[in-house]
């Protein structure tokens, strides 16, 4: 009997306990805190911040902690930071000398965040950071907090130092944050940039407060290049089409306006063009970027492995088809060492250098075995030198040397050398065709000259020398000889007068 009143005596004890918690509770949640925890909350914002605050309801769960609804901070009348629900557990400290809150992690359910980045470079949110001084000497209460958990956020970005502002939202944000105030905030966070195809972005990182450096590492999917072209404009380049998948190293120092990256990209169909110039890129980059915030002066160095690659627009070469090649590259030069690509339907290899991206020169060297009525062709088409003759067969190497600006009009510089293998020609109203043509031509633009050409005609080896100007009017300074035969001439070719 006695055991039984002991364990009724408990129960009801427990159970007193139980209605004087829900009692306290309610009395919590009705009368202290939507009263005075509510005003101390919103005082210590407005303390921390510097910034006007409003809170719709407090409320407090025994298994949530602190439970803050509707809470916004203000920028004058704009809305800076709105967040649908906070919640954090929290520890009084009183052994302290200063009153000391403890908070483990505030989670943060569905915030809006206005960034902006200001005219002279600096963003609206670093205004946040509390000042040292004034938190001491007006605030109660002094607020250690280790973490913050973030799910489900929206950011709207401005950039103010663009004219017409850059805009871009962001969604799905996650983020942890680990902070070690007033010294350093570290996070790793998720979130999709509202292009037209969403880019997925992962970021982790650590932000010094004092030297106000950020150093992080960022991998994207499917970013599309052309929906941020302020950012290149200045590079006069146009990014048309195609997406990046990349993983960034960066650092950026806000004091010093500086942005330092370590960039691995690969590109799928970036489509890129500048004046008549169009480039078709497939591209696994690496490359270090630096960009000057206050000066919008970007700089950068790396390597690019090309692979089936098409460029268009060249002037005089048209379209380079099907481009592999690993290529250096820096502010100023672009340059790759035996690139392969097709070039009028013929296999390539050349020596590329790009040089003063604003006004841009290219120098090419390459070399090319070709079949010898196509390329006749070619040189018909492309660069109108005709001659009154058929190559009907033979093969030959070319090696060629060009050299252009390529927004410019100009005729372009170019000169090479073809050795001919086997070739066979018939010219015009000469009844027997020139066979079994062996021997090397160098050729420019205005000239084509031959030294110890050798071919046969009617069964008889020849051997000829000599130099041909002026493709319109051709200019023709030969020798000729055989075993029975020793000629030297010099003619001129106007359309059928010889």
């Amino acid at each position: 009997m006695k055991k039984r009143k002991l364990f009724r005596f408990i129960m009801f004890g427990l159970l007193l306990l139980l209605v004087l918690c829900g009692i306290g509770l309610a009395y919590l949640n009705k009368v202290v805190i939507p009263v005075k925890i509510k005003s101390l909350i919103i005082q210590n914002i407005e303390d921390i911040t510097q910034k006007k605050a409003s809170l719709g309801s407090v409320q407090f769960n025994p298994f949530k902690g602190l439970i803050l609804r509707k809470l916004i901070i203000y920028d004058s009348q704009k809305e800076l930071i709105s967040i649908k629900e906070a919640s954090c557990t929290f520890l009084i400290l009183p052994i302290f000398k200063e009153k000391k809150i403890f908070i483990p992690t505030i989670k943060i359910e569905e915030p809006k965040i206005f960034l902006e980045r200001k005219a002279d470079t600096t963003f609206n949110l670093l205004e946040l950071i509390p000042k040292k001084q004034l938190v001491e000497t007006k605030q109660k209460f002094s607020i250690i907090i280790s973490g913050i958990r973030l799910s489900g956020g929206h950011i709207d970005f401005i950039d103010n130092t663009f004219s017409p502002a850059f805009t871009k939202s962001i969604a799905a944000v996650n983020l942890n944050l680990f902070l070690s105030l007033p010294h350093s905030v570290r996070f790793n966070s998720s979130f999709k940039i509202l292009t037209t195809i969403p880019a997925a972005i992962n970021a982790s990182g650590e932000f010094q407060i004092f030297s106000q450096e950020l150093q992080s590492k960022i991998t994207l999917d499917n970013l599309m290049l052309k929906e941020f072209s302020p950012y290149y404009s200045t590079l006069g380049v146009s990014v048309r089409e195609g997406v990046i998948n990349a993983s960034i190293t960066s650092t950026l120092k806000l004091k010093d306006s500086l942005f330092n990256a370590d960039i691995t990209a690969r590109n799928k169909d970036i489509v890129l063009s500048r004046d008549t110039l169009l480039v078709k890129l497939n591209a696994e980059v690496t490359a270090h970027l630096r960009y000057h915030l206050k000066d919008k002066l970007l700089t950068y160095s790396g390597t690019a492995d090309l692979s089936k690659t098409v460029i268009e627009g060249i002037e005089t070469i048209g379209e380079i088809n099907n481009l592999n090649a690993r290529i250096k590259f820096t502010t100023a030069v672009l340059s790759a060492d035996k690139a392969t690509a097709d070039i009028w339907g013929f296999p390539v290899e050349a020596n590329v250098r790009l040089e003063d991206f604003s006004n841009p020169s290219l120098s090419l060297d390459a070399v090319s075995q070709l079949k010898l009525p196509p390329a006749q062709k070619v040189l018909s088409e492309k660069f109108k030198i005709t001659v009154p003759a058929e190559i009907t067969d033979g093969t030959g190497k070319l090696s060629l040397h060009l050299k252009t600006k390529l927004a410019s009009q100009e005729t372009p510089q170019i000169n090479g050398s073809l050795n001919i293998h086997s070739a066979a020609i018939r010219i015009e109203r000469i009844e027997f065709p020139l066979k079994e043509i062996n021997g090397s031509l160098e050729f420019t633009l205005n000239e084509l000259k031959w030294a110890t050409l050798h071919f046969t005609c009617l069964d008889k080896i020849y051997t000829t020398t000599g130099l041909l100007t002026d493709f319109k009017t051709p200019e023709v300074t030969a020798s000729l000889s055989s075993d029975e035969l020793s000629l030297k001439s010099n003619f001129t070719i106007a359309g059928t007068l010889l």
